[in-house]
């Protein structure tokens, strides 16, 4: 977000860039604006891996409990 905030960025260019889109780079600023500054001890970023966890965790759960509704039932 940091490329945005300098004058005479384009803010579409910049997200195509990057494979986003403008809309989510403006909704990000947006939500940027309205936080507190953060403090000297908060992580700056979100390790590249916590989102594919997150998609494969999702998956797998989704798979259990789907196979789990065709278990018969004791």
């Amino acid at each position: 977000m940091e490329e945005t905030l300098v004058p005479g960025a384009v803010v579409s260019e910049i997200a195509r860039g990057h494979g986003l889109t403008p809309q989510q780079v403006f909704t990000w600023r947006r939500q940027a604006r309205r936080q507190p500054p953060p403090m000297a001890d908060d992580p700056q970023f979100v390790p590249a891996w916590w989102l594919p966890l997150v998609l494969v965790v999702r998956f797998v759960m989704m798979v259990v409990l789907t196979l789990t509704a065709f278990l018969p039932v004791a």
